[in-house]
Order: C-alpha cells, then structure tokens, then sequence
C-alpha cells in the first residue's frame, strides 16, 4: 500500500510515491498547466491507500484536513488570495477524487506554520471593520518546506551536540521567495502577506510595490484589475526586468555584468537582504540563517552575493557549515558572536 504526495506549486507539479517503509518508489515532475500529462501519470499507479496534497492558501484551516465539500469550499474561496496556486491546487484535488474515488486525500497548508504569528505581525493598518469583512491580513506561507527545515536544523544540530538555533532566519528562495524570522520554533514574522504576492522579488511575481501602482495602471485605461494582477505575479519580478525567465541563465549573466540582467540581479539581491535585516530587527538578533528553496541551494552565486551585505550581523562565508538532506536542500549558516 502506497501513500501518494503531491506539491502542485506556481510552475511545477511535483510528485511522490512512497511504500510503507517511507521508501520513494516513484517520482514525477510535470508543467503545472499540463493536465494531460498529469492525468496519464496518475493513470499508471496503483495501490494507493492515501493522498497528501500541498495547498498555499488554507486560510485559517488547521491542517492537515481531510478533503470534503467545506474543506474545499474554503480553498475555493481563498481563490482570490492565490491566484496561482488555489485554482490549480483545487483542480488538481477534484481529480483525484476522480482518479481515487476511494481513497482518503489529506490537504496540507503552507498558511499552518505562520498561525503563531502576533497580532502586531498580522494586523495590516487598514479599518478593522474591511480588514475583518474581507479577510485582510498577513497568512504567510511556504510552511511545509520552512517546517520541514526546521526539523532538519534541529536534527543536524543534535547529531553535532549544538543547540537548536533560538533565533532563526530562513530564506526560502524559489519560485517564490519569502524570509521567515522563526523564535523556539514558532513564526513571529514573515514577509509574505494575505497573498504569495508581498514580500521579496521573485521569479514572475514583483513582490512588495507600492499598493496606488495599481490605480495608476488601472486608470490608464489599458488594465483592470485583473490584468494588474496578473502583470504583477506573471509578467514581473526578475523575468520582467530581464525579460527572461530562465533564472539559472539570468543570473549567470548577471555576474558578469550582462544588462538588463545584473540591475534585475541587484534588485533581486537588495530585497533578499531587506528580509533578512527584517527578521533580524524582529527577532533582535539572530543564531543562525537557512537558506533553502531551489535558488537559495542549487544555485551558487546568491549566497555568496547576499552574505557580503549581511556581514555587519555576523553572517559571513567564513561562518558557513552546509549540509544536503534528501527532500529539502539546506544552506546553514551559523553566526559566530563576538
């Protein structure tokens, strides 16, 4: 009997099955929008017994939960929050229900981590009335990789006899990107907010700009809102600014000195470093940064470039101590205290 995962993420369905002794006994990587190909990989497996299914944006839904009608009622409604994930993410969970009729599915939510955040961390300085009408506050997100590398941190910490880092920071960099500030174990700040839109740079998503660009766009005449939010999470971030989205090619270019490349670089690296000295004010120090997340791992020029400006807080490559664990990929710099 097999247990079946799943990560339908903003470009990438990623998937796994394991047996009963937690061995991966298949894997698949599929374009998020390419259904037929998702539906003949479903078709050739078997014996299935459970389905896990990551989704973003669970509102405040404990999870895991199980997959029923108010379950993904709620999904459904958070829709307007992450418009690229909740949709696919939904898609995905109707069929298979149809692929596995019987088969329990459990939906895991990346918003679960970041319940531990303070009021002052999730209040937007908005009325209380809308704020509270509409839904409107900081939900943060990416809490199965950065749970997932939390443990791996205290696991590694107590092979080596070291203490699990009080005050951490964790730099989840990919797709989507967002720095979390972590105390004892708990989220107290992160840079993602109602939506995966705020925050950092990313691959196609803008981050944080300034909220009135979208009625200056709107006013224009050429946008509505629509069509705002999808030019700021589709056509910006680092492809917008380059112009290109292959994001290992972009900043290969970037480091040495091809244009527009290395401004997007730049900009890319300055809010990076913003989050970071975020968490940092937050936390009020800081025992240890994480980079995780396919760029924040694999890729080998961003660490480097974001440590030379974190320096002043103890972070440096002379403080370095790298591991690899076998889902999440892990950078972990411990900071040296004077």
């Amino acid at each position: 009997m097999n247990v079946l995962t799943l990560n339908p993420g903003s470009r990438w369905l990623k998937a796994a099955v394991y047996n009963d002794d937690g061995e991966c006994v298949a894997n698949k990587k599929i374009a998020i929008d390419d259904s037929e190909a998702q539906d003949a990989w479903l078709r050739t497996l078997s014996d299935i017994k459970r389905i896990g299914v990551r989704v973003v944006h669970g509102g405040g839904l404990v999870s895991p939960a199980r997959y029923t009608p108010e379950v993904r009622s709620t999904i459904a409604e958070f829709q307007t929050f992450a418009p690229l994930h909740n949709p696919v993410a939904l898609a995905l969970l109707d069929r298979l229900e149809q692929h596995f009729p019987s088969v329990p599915i459990w939906c895991v939510f990346d918003t679960h981590f970041h319940r531990t955040l303070p009021p002052e961390a999730y209040t937007y300085a908005l009325p209380r009335d809308v704020a509270r009408a509409h839904k409107l506050r900081r939900y943060g997100f990416h809490g199965i990789a950065l749970e997932s590398v939390f443990r791996q941190v205290a696991e590694q910490c107590a092979k080596e006899g070291k203490p699990t880092p009080k005050k951490l920071i964790m730099a989840h960099l990919g797709g989507g990107s967002s720095i979390t500030a972590v105390h004892e174990g708990r989220s107290v700040y992160t840079t993602m907010g109602a939506t995966p839109l705020e925050g950092t740079v990313m691959i196609t998503r803008s981050g944080s700009v300034d909220p009135d660009i979208a009625r200056i766009l709107t006013e224009s005449g050429e946008y509505d809102s629509a069509s705002v939010s999808q030019l700021l999470n589709t056509r910006s971030g680092l492809a917008g600014l380059a112009e290109q989205n292959d994001t290992k090619q972009l900043i290969d270019d970037a480091v040495v000195g091809k244009q527009p490349e290395a401004l997007a670089y730049v900009v890319y690296v300055r809010s990076i470093v913003e989050g970071i000295f975020a968490c940092y004010a937050h936390l009020q120090g800081a025992d240890a940064l994480v980079f995780s997340g396919g760029i924040g791992y694999r890729n080998i020029h961003i660490r480097p470039e974001v440590l030379k400006h974190t320096s002043i807080i103890g972070i440096t490559k002379r403080n370095t101590y790298a591991y690899e664990a076998d889902e999440t990929r892990v950078l972990f710099e411990y900071i040296a205290h004077a």
